[in-house]
């Protein structure tokens, strides 16, 4: 629709929308691919300026990315993206420490837990009562 040409946004502009998620309470931005790397002058700019951004603004947001495997091909690239954003950079020889390196957190898991009614007396008990009680008064109110 709009060629092989990447667009992309001024740096206050930018700017401008981040402050605009920071406000609204939101705190992790997604680049899409094309936007990030499809010029990547622009792109180092970017990380340049989203550094600066960050650093002023307490490390408000986290960044998130997809990128074609194109930008596997530039190291240089991949390296200021993990240094100018808090991440960090593998090389294929050092992906096997990956799993090491990354914290375990209980955060946002959830479990499930059932329990037969039977096995919580207080309930149980309640329920009986209710029940009971039901039947009581409509046995006083004729009605059973």
């Amino acid at each position: 629709m709009f060629g092989r040409k990447p667009r992309v946004k001024s740096h206050e502009q930018i700017g401008r929308e981040l402050d605009a998620l920071r406000a609204a309470g939101m705190r992790s931005v997604f680049f899409v691919d094309d936007n990030l790397i499809g010029n990547v002058p622009q792109a180092k700019s970017l990380l340049r300026f989203l550094a600066a951004y960050q650093k002023e603004h307490d490390y408000t947001f986290s960044f998130g990315t997809e990128a074609s495997l194109n930008l596997a091909q530039n190291r240089e690239l991949l390296q200021k993206l993990a240094d100018e954003t808090g991440g960090r950079y593998y090389k294929a020889s050092n992906a096997g420490r990956l799993a090491d390196e990354i914290s375990y957190s209980e955060a946002g898991i959830t479990t499930r837990e059932t329990k037969d009614l039977w096995d919580m007396p207080a309930v149980f008990l309640l329920a009986l009562l209710l029940r009971g009680s039901e039947w009581m008064l409509r046995r006083r109110w004729g009605v059973v």
